[in-house]
Protein backbone atom coordinates (compact mmCIF):
# COMPACT_ATOMS: atom_id res chain seq x y z
CA UNK A 1 0.00 0.00 0.00
CA UNK A 2 1.49 3.56 -0.98
CA UNK A 3 1.58 5.42 2.46
CA UNK A 4 2.83 8.91 0.88
CA UNK A 5 1.72 11.81 1.80
CA UNK A 6 0.92 14.84 -0.38
CA UNK A 7 3.86 17.77 0.03
CA UNK A 8 1.02 20.23 0.48
CA UNK A 9 -0.17 17.76 4.17
CA UNK A 10 3.45 16.96 4.69
CA UNK A 11 4.86 20.81 5.12
CA UNK A 12 1.94 21.51 7.65
CA UNK A 13 2.45 18.64 9.32
CA UNK A 14 6.34 19.31 9.73
CA UNK A 15 5.89 22.68 10.98
CA UNK A 16 5.17 20.89 14.43
CA UNK A 17 7.66 18.08 14.34
CA UNK A 18 10.66 18.06 16.44
CA UNK A 19 13.91 16.77 15.35
CA UNK A 20 12.61 15.61 12.02
CA UNK A 21 10.72 12.45 13.62
CA UNK A 22 7.44 12.49 11.38
CA UNK A 23 5.18 11.97 14.63
CA UNK A 24 3.36 13.97 16.90
CA UNK A 25 2.97 13.27 20.25
CA UNK A 26 -0.96 14.43 21.79
CA UNK A 27 0.30 17.76 23.34
CA UNK A 28 1.80 18.74 19.51
CA UNK A 29 -0.93 17.20 17.98
CA UNK A 30 -3.78 19.24 19.88
CA UNK A 31 -1.37 22.62 19.27
CA UNK A 32 -1.75 21.69 15.84
CA UNK A 33 -5.32 21.37 15.42
CA UNK A 34 -5.24 24.20 17.39
CA UNK A 35 -3.66 26.78 15.88
CA UNK A 36 -4.06 25.44 12.34
CA UNK A 37 -7.25 24.47 11.98
CA UNK A 38 -8.70 26.57 14.96
CA UNK A 39 -10.17 24.03 16.72
CA UNK A 40 -11.46 24.43 20.40
CA UNK A 41 -9.56 22.13 22.52
CA UNK A 42 -13.20 20.07 22.68
CA UNK A 43 -12.60 19.84 19.52
CA UNK A 44 -8.90 19.11 19.08
CA UNK A 45 -9.17 16.34 21.27
CA UNK A 46 -12.08 14.43 19.15
CA UNK A 47 -9.88 15.13 16.09
CA UNK A 48 -7.20 13.99 17.80
CA UNK A 49 -9.35 10.88 19.40
CA UNK A 50 -11.06 9.42 16.01
CA UNK A 51 -7.66 9.78 13.81
CA UNK A 52 -5.09 8.26 16.25
CA UNK A 53 -6.06 4.84 14.36
CA UNK A 54 -3.87 2.65 16.53
CA UNK A 55 -4.62 4.66 19.92
CA UNK A 56 -0.84 5.03 20.95
CA UNK A 57 -1.11 8.73 21.67
CA UNK A 58 0.82 9.72 18.77
CA UNK A 59 -0.22 11.14 15.17
CA UNK A 60 1.48 9.91 12.44
CA UNK A 61 1.99 11.41 9.19
CA UNK A 62 -0.34 9.37 7.60
CA UNK A 63 -3.17 9.45 10.43
CA UNK A 64 -3.13 13.61 9.91
CA UNK A 65 -3.40 12.68 5.97
CA UNK A 66 -6.35 11.08 6.58
CA UNK A 67 -7.89 14.15 8.91
CA UNK A 68 -6.29 16.60 6.45
CA UNK A 69 -8.22 15.07 3.58
CA UNK A 70 -11.70 14.05 5.44
CA UNK A 71 -11.97 17.59 7.16
CA UNK A 72 -9.10 19.47 7.04
CA UNK A 73 -9.67 23.61 7.24
CA UNK A 74 -13.43 22.75 6.87
CA UNK A 75 -13.54 21.03 10.30
CA UNK A 76 -14.97 23.63 12.46
CA UNK A 77 -18.00 23.97 9.68
CA UNK A 78 -18.68 20.56 9.72
CA UNK A 79 -18.71 20.06 13.52
CA UNK A 80 -21.01 23.42 13.47
CA UNK A 81 -23.01 21.66 10.79
CA UNK A 82 -23.19 18.48 13.46
CA UNK A 83 -24.41 20.68 16.46
CA UNK A 84 -26.98 22.40 14.07
CA UNK A 85 -28.70 18.87 13.44
CA UNK A 86 -27.71 17.18 16.66
CA UNK A 87 -31.02 16.98 19.66
CA UNK A 88 -30.47 17.38 23.49
CA UNK A 89 -29.14 14.03 23.77
CA UNK A 90 -26.26 15.01 21.11
CA UNK A 91 -27.54 12.54 18.32
CA UNK A 92 -27.96 14.01 14.78
CA UNK A 93 -30.90 13.55 12.73
CA UNK A 94 -29.61 10.74 10.18
CA UNK A 95 -31.79 12.22 6.97
CA UNK A 96 -30.56 15.62 7.45
CA UNK A 97 -26.98 13.93 8.04
CA UNK A 98 -28.20 12.05 4.31
CA UNK A 99 -28.50 15.11 2.44
CA UNK A 100 -25.43 16.56 4.17
CA UNK A 101 -23.43 13.36 2.87
CA UNK A 102 -24.99 13.23 -0.42
CA UNK A 103 -23.35 16.85 -0.98
CA UNK A 104 -20.11 15.58 -0.24
CA UNK A 105 -17.20 14.25 -2.84
CA UNK A 106 -14.74 11.34 -2.69
CA UNK A 107 -11.34 11.04 -3.32
CA UNK A 108 -11.81 10.70 -6.83
CA UNK A 109 -13.99 13.64 -6.77
CA UNK A 110 -17.12 11.76 -7.40
CA UNK A 111 -20.22 11.62 -5.19
CA UNK A 112 -21.65 8.77 -3.27
CA UNK A 113 -24.20 6.68 -5.03
CA UNK A 114 -27.38 6.29 -2.45
CA UNK A 115 -27.34 2.35 -2.44
CA UNK A 116 -23.46 2.58 -1.47
CA UNK A 117 -24.29 5.71 1.36
CA UNK A 118 -27.21 3.82 2.48
CA UNK A 119 -24.69 0.74 3.07
CA UNK A 120 -22.20 3.04 5.14
CA UNK A 121 -24.99 4.44 6.62
CA UNK A 122 -26.11 1.53 8.36
CA UNK A 123 -22.56 0.28 9.05
CA UNK A 124 -21.72 2.78 11.46
CA UNK A 125 -25.04 3.37 13.14
CA UNK A 126 -25.66 0.19 14.15
CA UNK A 127 -28.30 -1.58 15.23
CA UNK A 128 -29.45 1.60 17.36
CA UNK A 129 -29.81 3.71 14.47
CA UNK A 130 -28.19 6.55 16.43
CA UNK A 131 -25.57 9.14 14.98
CA UNK A 132 -23.22 10.63 17.30
CA UNK A 133 -20.08 13.07 16.80
CA UNK A 134 -18.22 10.15 16.56
CA UNK A 135 -20.05 8.12 14.31
CA UNK A 136 -20.54 11.72 12.55
CA UNK A 137 -16.72 12.19 11.70
CA UNK A 138 -16.60 8.79 10.77
CA UNK A 139 -18.81 8.92 8.33
CA UNK A 140 -17.47 12.19 7.14
CA UNK A 141 -14.06 10.32 6.68
CA UNK A 142 -15.23 7.39 4.85
CA UNK A 143 -17.33 9.08 2.34
CA UNK A 144 -14.62 11.40 1.49
CA UNK A 145 -11.78 8.51 1.82
CA UNK A 146 -13.43 6.37 -0.56
CA UNK A 147 -11.22 5.89 -3.66
CA UNK A 148 -13.28 4.37 -6.34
Amino acid sequence: MNRKVPDKVQKVFDKYCVNFVRRLNKQKALEMFATEFKLNPERAEIMFEMFDKDRNDILSAWEFYLFYESFGYDANEYLDLFDKLANDAQQADPSGTWDFLKTLKTLSGRGFEDEELETTMMAILGQEKTLDKKKFIELISRVKMTRS
